[in-house]
């Protein structure tokens, strides 16, 4: 592995503040959700079949070979070819494959496990709006309706076989624990769902792009013979062609699920994550161009950033001395500490970070800092590369020191 030294100059650097929090909440405790767990979420996939307006099918005559529409009102027919590359069923530690179970694997150091198994849905429009056709509709109005085309053809019926309550239930999010301690709960509702719309717009499905971090059923769906309704859940649209199993960006499912660990508003946007005046604050001052675990399409890198690790706790098996370390040494330093030398080792693999301690405020301003990590992309075999590093129209990147403040 690549090692990089470094001499520490303190400078002079103005920047936004950064927020604190207080001493009864932890942020490592995640906001909606527990950091430290293991998690299976059901995905399902819909594909809106236009049979009333054909003309209102945003891929009309548009060939998407990663995900093909299959016959109307279908379970299971014609699924997205990536599923086994976007999500594990189960859990190997030694060949996590899925890229998204990988992203999070990889930033968390195996503390936050996320698993999935997959329905999916071709669902006819007439079957949405038959008594209003060609009316337009929201995400709730299709989330129910696919829901209920589920349980008429047998409810929960996955594509590898985990078709029982206890593979969705059993992990705590709550409202009202936001950055409390969260233990198991086994409550009879699934977890956590996902839902991926292929082709819906605005006036059908309501999503051009991007997503929702709050989506849940009203009808509930059939599990051995009894209506099962979810805890949380995320909807995302329209995906189109989009291969989640080698995504060139970040999957806005990554972003959605972040947001319950991070922070349920979009104050918590950061890294590209979000416009700056979005929310009542912006943590971070490079929401654009950055990298994040909440990032979308302003982003730099696709990849979790050492903020992100230090507020939920993620340390590194060989790096857990200290919240911010680099070689197992305490790497958040200040002016008074003198001069510093540190040998920084690939970030995502090890952890190592360095924080450094801006020594000049203004009066009334908060604690402002500059990090940094070093990212050795395409050296690493990690999910740790640069935004849309695969077109033709971008470079490939550079391993080396990036930083932040």
């Amino acid at each position: 592995m690549k090692k990089l030294l470094f001499s520490i100059l303190i400078v002079f650097i103005t920047g936004i503040s950064i927020y604190g929090q207080g001493s009864m909440y932890q942020t490592w405790n995640g906001d909606y959700m527990n950091p430290i767990d293991t998690l299976r979420v059901l995905n399902i996939f819909i594909n809106i079949v236009f049979d009333q307006t054909p003309e209102a099918d945003s891929l009309k005559d548009i060939t998407t070979e990663f995900w093909m529409p299959g016959p109307p009102n279908t379970v299971n027919e014609i699924p997205p070819v990536y599923l086994a590359d976007y999500m594990d069923p189960d859990f190997d530690p030694d060949n996590i494959h899925g890229s998204y179970t990988k992203r999070w694997a990889e930033a968390s150091f195996n503390k936050f496990i996320v698993l999935g198994d997959f329905i999916n849905v071709n669902i006819a429009q007439s079957r949405v709006t038959p008594d209003n056709p060609g009316s337009t509709f929201g995400k709730q109005k299709l989330v129910d309706s696919v829901s209920s085309l589920i349980n008429e053809n047998g409810g929960l019926q996955t594509h590898y076989g985990h078709d029982s309550l206890y593979d969705y239930n059993g992990s705590m999010i709550s409202s009202s624990l936001r950055f409390l301690p969260k233990g198991s709960n086994y409550d009879a509702k699934i977890d956590f769902i996902q839902f991926f719309v292929r082709n819906c717009t605005q006036a059908h499905g309501g999503l051009v792009g991007g997503g929702n971090a709050i989506m849940g059923l009203h009808e509930g769906i059939l599990i051995n013979g009894i209506k099962r309704v979810n805890n949380a859940g995320t909807i995302q649209g329209a995906i189109k062609n989009f291969n989640l199993g080698v995504p060139y960006r970040n999957p806005t499912s990554v972003h959605e699920m972040a947001h319950n660990l991070i922070g349920m508003s979009n104050s918590a946007h950061m890294g590209g994550g979000g416009p700056v005046n979005t929310g009542s604050l912006v943590t971070l001052d490079f929401n654009s161009g950055g990298w994040s675990l909440i990032s979308s399409a302003n982003s730099s890198l696709v990849t979790c950033n050492a903020f992100e690790r230090w507020r939920l706790d993620w340390r590194g098996p060989q790096n857990d001395n200290y919240p911010i370390a680099a070689g197992n040494f305490n790497s958040a330093i200040k002016k008074a500490d003198g001069n510093k030398t540190f040998y920084l080792r690939d970030f995502i693999t090890y952890g190592d970070a360095i924080r450094i301690k801006l020594p000049y405020l203004d009066q009334g301003a908060l604690n402002q800092y500059i990090w940094l990590e070093n990212h050795q992309i395409h050296n690493n075999d990690k999910e740790d590369y640069p935004y849309f590093w695969q077109k033709e129209c971008k470079d490939d990147g550079m391993a080396g020191v990036y930083c932040y403040y």
